[in-house]
């Protein structure tokens, strides 16, 4: 019997004694092998058994060491062998299960002493033994309260060949990588037994001490050699985590092969790294999922394992933590949403918007006591317009729709009167025929016109139940601009000039029987300017005033005149209407080139007369750059900005244009300049000519339905912007965003037979 074998430090997992009496159990399982394994594992362990003590030292070192070199090698890498001090067990394990005789074999004598379970030292310096040696844990049995005494194994006869040393029961284990941390058995995971040996009770052990199964990759001879070369981790963990997965390929040779030679040594487990003592020997990991996601440190989870399943929060519970988490967020979404909800709400149709309350944005004076109008003494006349035919409807101005003819455009005596069409297709006609010589005389603009009452009775004959307007406005060919100016200031700022005024066009109108109202159209006279400005103030006497204290003096002066026009004509059973220039502001002081339209306050107007036309065109004049005539969104502000005066929408019209502008541009597109270096004004042009002309032009775009056409004349570039082509499309729009208001096609006559044909059939009644 050979001495044992001394423990060393780096020893792991192998049992101290090589000779002990339960190998002699394991050799009757080797008898029911196959007889060709069994001849070769047994010339194998002769061979082993003629190696000197540094092979058997080195068969020791397997689990730690990987398959022995050669034996120059493994001399040369080991350096010289150190004694192996013996190894001592490890009472905290708990016994190895030894292996049960086979049936056939004679019951053994001697009794199966427990086999000892050791630390492992994963550490991979074996001259270190004060390391901390982890511990592990194998499946737990009971300690055998009286332990069984088999029979001594039989004796081989002599000169047999030395039988093959039976393999040496590998515990199971679950390996702890960690230093000084016992590992903890897996709960709800019990020791299962080998499908391929089944577990047999051996008297002294307790059935539950469970006996490593061979790896799918082993063969039925690995049972029977000594020292199995453990695989690897995965092997080792067998009985805690399931069966190794199969891997393809042949079996490595001393792994449960039939290769003769020297047994290789086993694979050193590569040393773990060292985990804190406070962390667990295994995480729990997510559970896996459909889309078979890795889990923690890119792992799957170990079928088998029984850590329960990550708990799933409550959607509520969620919404809750979002919340928390997104709060900021969700209130700036909040905020933004309400703005917009908000806006969208104020900005629907502008015709359904409340007329708004409280003082005129503009610091004009509103009409009060000092503006109620009273006619001067003296005879007013009060003949009333003929009578309608008792058949007529009475007709209102709102939402009406009609064109004014201007008399410019019925100067040639060859053309065809297009009045009594006009006024047969359109609710309301105003003749734009009559302007001021001075305060008190009235004429008519061109002389070459047929006479205002020649137009009145055709047209009364062709609708006598539609309105007819006839128009006064301070234009008078004969008068010069500054003229102008000055007459009109007389007229606003002397009280007796006004009266004057205001006596001769009552007078005059009470003598056009056929018509049923009044347009004034008072603004060429109007100071457009800071010079015009200084004119009116040196006529008016004042002075030192500032900008904003002329302004408004002029515009209380203005309303005041056209209320006492208003209530004259009212006394006539007259209708009254206004032709306003336009703004969409209150700063005067940036529009000191078109100070016109400040001086109206629109409220206080609209107190007076019964309908403004707004002249909302004009946008790009002709003087200025080339552009659409009349672009919606200028008129929107327009409109918008009325009706905040308090101006009910009944009470405006739109004065639609129907002509077109011809600009001489330079190269970049601009207004081109003469000689003297002044902007040269674009040509007006009618529908008639623009239909005779632009099939040699070139189509640019449309815009709000207005059409920009290009061509060149005698090297000089022309843009084009026709408003007429855009009649229908501003009076759709008009009348779907503001139904309400009335619309005025501006301006047709003889001289313009396509423009007056179509008003009559976009205006129509």
């Amino acid at each position: 019997m050979s001495t044992p074998k001394e423990n060393h430090p780096a020893e792991v997992g192998r049992t101290c004694d090589a000779k002990q009496p339960a190998e002699d159990e394991r050799a009757a399982e080797t008898a029911q092998q196959p007889q060709a394994e069994r001849a070769d594992d047994n010339q194998a362990a002769a061979e082993r058994a003629e190696d000197n003590q540094a092979a058997k030292a080195r068969d020791w070192f397997q689990p730690v060491f990987g398959p022995a070199p050669a034996p120059g090698a493994a001399s040369a890498a080991s350096g010289p062998t150190e004694p192996v001090p013996p190894l001592a067990p490890n009472p905290a394990s708990a016994v190895n299960t030894p292996a049960a005789p086979a049936p056939s074999a004679p019951k053994p004598a001697s009794p199966a002493k427990p086999v000892p379970t050791f630390t492992p030292n994963p550490a991979p310096n074996p001259a270190s033994p004060a390391r901390p040696k982890p511990t592990f844990t194998p499946n737990p049995a009971p300690t055998p309260t009286s332990p069984a005494q088999p029979a001594s194994p039989a004796t081989p006869a002599p000169g047999a060949p030395k039988p093959a040393s039976p393999a040496t029961p590998v515990p199971t284990f679950t390996p702890n990588p960690a230093l000084g941390v016992p590992a903890k058995p897996t709960p709800g995971v019990p020791a299962q037994p080998t499908a391929s040996v089944p577990a047999k009770p051996t008297p002294g052990v307790p059935a539950s001490a469970a006996k490593k199964a061979p790896s799918s990759r082993s063969d039925s001879a690995a049972a029977a050699r000594p020292n199995v070369p453990v695989e690897d981790a995965d092997t080792v963990v067998m009985p805690v985590f399931g069966g190794k997965r199969a891997q393809p390929g042949p079996p490595n040779a001393g792994n449960g092969s039939t290769a003769t030679g020297p047994t290789p040594m086993l694979r050193a487990v590569s040393p773990a790294p060292v985990k804190r003592s406070q962390e667990p020997a295994y995480k729990p990991i997510k559970p896996d999922t459909r889309s078979r996601r890795t889990t923690r440190a890119g792992r799957t989870k170990p079928p088998g394992s029984s850590v329960p399943p990550k708990r799933v929060r409550s959607l509520s519970r969620r919404l809750r933590s979002g919340f928390a988490l997104h709060r900021l967020l969700i209130a700036v979404l909040t905020v933004i949403t309400v703005i917009v909800v908000t806006a969208t709400l104020v900005s629907v149709r502008l015709d359904a918007s409340p007329p708004p309350a409280g003082a005129p944005p503009m610091k004009i004076p509103a009409a009060g006591k000092a503006q109620v109008i009273a006619l001067g003494p003296g005879t007013w006349p009060t003949t009333p317009p003929a009578a309608a035919p008792s058949a007529c409807k009475q007709v209102s101005l709102k939402s009406a729709t009609g064109a004014s003819v201007v008399s410019f455009l019925d100067d040639n005596s060859k053309q065809q009167d297009l009045v009594a069409k006009e006024a047969a297709g359109l609710g309301v006609l105003d003749f734009s025929w009559t302007s001021l010589a001075t305060a008190a005389n009235l004429v008519q603009s061109d002389q070459f016109d047929p006479s205002l009452a020649t137009e009145l009775t055709a047209a009364n004959h062709a609708a006598p139940c539609a309105l007819r307007f006839v128009t006064v406005s301070d234009n008078a060919t004969a008068l010069s601009h500054s003229a102008d100016v000055r007459m009109m200031t007389k007229i606003l700022t002397d009280s007796t000039v006004r009266q004057q005024n205001v006596l001769a066009v009552a007078q005059w109108m009470a003598s056009q029987p056929l018509a049923t109202g009044l347009t004034i159209d008072y603004e060429n006279g109007l100071p457009q300017n800071l010079s015009d400005l200084a004119i009116a103030e040196q006529t008016a006497g004042w002075s030192g005033l500032s900008l904003d204290d002329a302004v408004n003096r002029l515009s209380n002066d203005y309303t005041q005149l056209i209320g006492e026009i208003a209530e004259a004509m009212h006394r006539q059973h007259r209708l009254v209407r206004l032709m306003a220039p336009v703004r969409n502001s209150d700063d005067v002081d940036v529009a000191t080139t078109d100070i016109g339209p400040y001086l109206l306050n629109y409220g206080a107007l609209s107190q007076y007369v019964d309908q403004i036309v707004l002249k909302a065109y004009d946008f790009n004049f002709a003087t200025g750059n080339p552009g659409p005539i009349a672009p919606f969104t200028d008129v929107a502000k327009v409109l918008a900005y009325v009706h905040s005066y308090g101006v009910s929408w009944g009470k405006l019209a739109v004065a639609a244009p129907l002509y077109a502008y011809d600009w001489t541009v330079n190269t970049k597109g601009g207004i081109a300049l003469n000689a003297k270096g002044q902007p040269i004004s674009a040509t007006t042009l009618t529908a008639t000519q623009v239909a005779a002309d632009k099939k040699q032009w070139k189509k640019a775009k449309t815009e709000n339905g207005e059409t920009e056409y290009t061509y060149i004349s005698a090297g000089q570039s022309h843009i084009v912007w026709d408003a007429s082509s855009a009649l229908k499309t501003e009076m759709a729009w008009l009348k779907r965003n503001y139904p309400q208001i009335g619309i005025d096609a501006w301006k047709i006559g003889n001289a313009d037979p396509a423009g007056s044909a179509l008003a009559v059939t976009v205006l129509g009644s």
